[in-house]
């Protein structure tokens, strides 16, 4: 779990903090060619920078793609966070379900190998230190956020007369007194305050005039939304000096614009200069002012800069309609070309003789140091397991043909494009995609997928023998008989067989042979099918009342009815039955005889029927027992109410 958090912060930090540097980076070319020289416009481009780093993490998730070739080595930081994820809802049914009497079913032969690679540290501890930067700032922040609260709370309203009220509009803003503050600032952003020191009735009316000017223009520009955004903004991305540079760009492109008001107001421009020096030498004599989330005549620095521009008489810099339109189209047009331009997945890797010529020798040997074994660990109890480690029939199994060749295990988990495992990365799906299944190849088929690019030598996965597939794939003798039954709500008497799924709302599991089997039966007529990434998931729809009936494989549906969606019962018949194997890639024919050489002794020695007993028996002779009891409730049903019963 930690690793999956750990990539997928990197991966939006990171990417968020390349992108926003090169939005940066474009705007500010586009400032210069364009010689805007407008604050307040200027500051309106620097705003946008802001808010798309702060949704640049999601603005991926929005915006449409533009592939682009990238060379992209093998190795790197992402490669090295990489670790399999695993969908944990059978995992956890398990754990929650398990007590004193379901011990035996948690016993195995041998336990899960986990990954012998030791997983670096560094990345955890830079998280760490990631978190413990952003906490201190937030707090800071907040304490902040305090300190503005009493010097609002303190204030007392201020009755202005009635020369100077043509400059405020006592509904966006009010005017009060503190003795907590050395200079005139605004707080607050639902209801902001104009805040002026206890010295403001000895200041002449000119003075008060441009003072209130300047603050209110602070208000109608809406810069006490904008600055806590880029407080905002430094705590997340404390790391990237951008952050930095640009709260420090908001804040003196706000105050330039807001002097251009104030000249405005006074008409004369060394007048407002002298008021400027003025806050100045009170701020020096009070040693502060106490103006962390505030905003003021003062400004929070860049005093020289802005008289300088007063002096020079850069102000009122009106811009074009035409320069206007370039910028905003040029944002507009920057924003979607930085976060639409994404890598372009690689090709496909060359099939044949030319791809095994390309194969490492340890990969194409079986007499590899560990053997790689393909598995979705959603297959509860054939497959299933949390970070490393994974258990389950199956597994059994393949360390058995492990121990046979000699060679150590690895278990390779799914992370297949169509069912997220990273929790983040679900959420972010389902809040800003189609859905998490838009991937073009399903869960089953991104198996054997896998299998292709010689990610792993076997595929042990509930895997039916499949003759689709067996062109490109080997099987393996089958090591375990089953097929697919019918799961329906408790008390739903009225399904019983395939017939009865006619006109029904029926779930399978995409791309396995219970999907292949209901799109091909001609016995139940409109039968509306739906399809999950996994089968508890279409049995959580079903527990739920969403559904009619789910169609799946026998040992995952009776397993998972009995421990975990306790509202379904799984019904005893098979409606369609097929074998499980192992699959290697086709030319693997030493590896085959192998793998059929250690299924025929598990066999013959009895241990197949051995691990479906350990695995499988206790829930089998519960589901049994549930079975009988919805027979004999119906049976009673039917006695008690005759003529209910046959209308059902």
């Amino acid at each position: 779990m930690l690793s999956e958090w750990n990539e997928t912060l990197y991966r939006a930090f990171l990417d968020a903090s390349f992108r926003a540097a090169v939005f940066a980076a474009i705007i500010a070319l586009i400032l210069v060619a364009v010689r805007v020289r407008s604050s307040g416009l200027r500051h309106a481009a620097w705003t946008t920078v802001l808010l798309a780093m702060l949704l640049m993490p999601v603005l991926p998730h929005l915006i449409p793609s533009i592939s682009i070739s990238v060379p992209v080595p093998s190795s790197g930081i992402l490669t090295m966070l990489k670790s399999p994820g695993a969908k944990p809802a059978a995992a956890a049914a398990l754990s929650s379900n398990a007590g004193p009497a379901q011990i035996p079913w948690m016993r195995r032969a041998s336990p899960p190998v986990p990954d012998p690679e030791g997983k670096p540290i560094w990345p955890t501890a830079m998280i760490a230190l990631y978190c413990i930067g952003a906490l201190l700032l937030i707090g800071r922040a907040l304490l902040g956020w305090r300190m503005m609260s009493q010097i609002a709370r303190s204030g007392k309203p201020v009755d202005l007369n009635p020369g100077l009220r043509f400059h405020l509009n006592p509904v966006i803003a009010t005017v009060y007194e503190s003795g907590l503050v050395a200079t005139p600032m605004t707080v607050g952003i639902i209801s902001p305050r104009i805040i002026l020191p206890a010295s403001w009735r000895t200041w002449p009316q000119a003075k008060l005039s441009a003072v209130l000017a300047h603050e209110y223009s602070h208000v109608r520009r809406h810069d006490m939304w904008i600055m806590p955004l880029a407080r905002l903004n430094c705590c997340l991305y404390w790391f990237h000096p951008l952050a930095w540079w640009l709260e420090r760009k908001l804040v003196s492109t706000a105050e330039q614009a807001c002097d251009d008001e104030a000249v405005r107001a006074v008409g004369e421009t060394r007048f407002y200069a002298e008021v400027l020096l003025d806050m100045a030498r009170t701020v020096r004599r009070r040693g502060g002012r106490l103006a962390w989330q505030g905003l003021g005549v003062y400004g929070n620095g860049f005093l020289s800069q802005r008289i300088d521009r007063l002096l020079h008489g850069d102000l009122f810099c009106e811009i074009s309609r035409t320069r206007k339109a370039v910028i905003v189209l040029g944002c507009a047009a920057s924003i979607f070309l930085v976060v639409a331009c994404r890598e372009k997945p690689q090709p496909a890797e060359p099939k044949g003789d030319a791809k095994q010529a390309s194969q490492p020798a340890s990969s194409q040997s079986i007499w590899a140091k560990r053997l790689r074994i393909i598995t979705d660990p959603v297959n509860a109890p054939l497959e299933f397991g949390l970070d490393t480690g994974v258990q389950g029939l199956e597994v059994e199994i393949g360390n058995e043909i492990g121990k046979s060749l000699g060679i150590d295990v690895k278990w390779v988990k799914a992370q297949n494009p169509e069912y997220s495992y990273n929790r983040l990365e679900l959420v972010m799906d389902s809040l800003f995609r189609r859905s998490p299944g838009s991937a073009s190849l399903n869960a089953y088929e991104h198996l054997f997928e896998m299998l292709k690019r010689r990610e792993a030598e076997i595929l042990i996965s509930a895997i039916a023998v499949d003759s689709r597939q067996s062109a490109d794939f080997l099987f393996s003798k089958p090591y375990y008989e089953t097929g697919d039954v019918i799961a329906r709500h408790r008390n739903r008497f009225d399904i019983s067989d395939l017939a009865s799924l006619s006109r029904k709302k029926v779930a399978v599991v995409e791309g396995r042979p219970g999907d292949v089997f209901m799109r091909s039966q001609k016995i139940a007529d409109g039968v509306a099918i739906s399809r999950y990434s996994t089968i508890d998931d279409a049995l959580g729809a079903l527990n739920r009342g969403e559904l009619d009936a789910v169609v799946g494989d026998e040992p995952l549906v009776t397993y998972s009815c009995v421990k975990s969606f306790h509202n379904t019962i799984a019904l005893p018949a098979l409606i369609n039955e097929y074998k499980y194997a192992a699959v290697v890639a086709k030319g693997k024919t030493a590896l085959l005889a192998k793998l059929n050489e250690t299924i025929d002794r598990l066999d013959s020695a009895g241990r197949l029927k051995k691990l479906d007993e350990t695995w499988l028996g206790n829930v089998r002779r519960s589901a049994t027992h549930l079975q009988q009891e919805e027979i004999d409730a119906a049976r009673l049903y039917a006695k008690m109410h005759p003529v209910s019963a046959l209308l059902r």
